[in-house]
């Protein structure tokens, strides 16, 4: 599990376009639902 979750937020991070404050957002939300 712990992979995993290593492995999404990277993705969308590199995925998600915006600004760096929406990046840090997503970024930190993937890992909470993780």
């Amino acid at each position: 599990m712990s992979d995993r979750g290593r492995g999404e937020p990277k993705h969308f991070f590199t995925g998600e376009e915006g600004t760096l404050g929406e990046k840090k957002y997503w970024h930190l939300h993937n890992y909470t639902l993780l």
